[in-house]
């Protein structure tokens, strides 16, 4: 199995269904099963935990949110757009952009 940072732990939330966090980590049903054996992946429930593959470490421009961040601040951070974010992240709702989340960044100015 693979080091422990290249996962990331989700917590399923009360609104959550297989097909959204399918769709949010862009993870086929075979690799999430993969990596969490023993858990009924249709069936799941609030506060359930997953271990899912975070996206490969050689692109260029990924960040993984921390503590208190979101959509708006990580923006802000890099001084770029909102607009801009999400379309780099197609994957994801703007709700969606939270702690512990790995999102690409489009070219932004320091």
């Amino acid at each position: 199995m693979a080091a422990q940072q290249d996962f990331i732990v989700y917590t399923v939330g009360k609104q959550d269904t297989l097909s959204d966090i399918l769709r949010r980590f862009s993870v086929s049903i075979i690799d999430l099963k993969e990596y969490n054996k023993g858990n009924d992946l249709f069936s799941l429930r609030e506060g359930q935990t997953l271990l899912i593959k975070n996206m490969p470490h050689n692109t260029k421009n990924t960040y993984t949110l921390g503590e208190d961040e979101n959509l708006h601040s990580v923006a802000k951070k890099f001084n770029i757009s909102t607009l801009k974010l999400l379309k780099a992240n197609p994957n994801f709702m703007p709700q969606e952009i939270i702690q512990g989340i790995r999102i690409v960044l489009p070219d932004y100015q320091n």
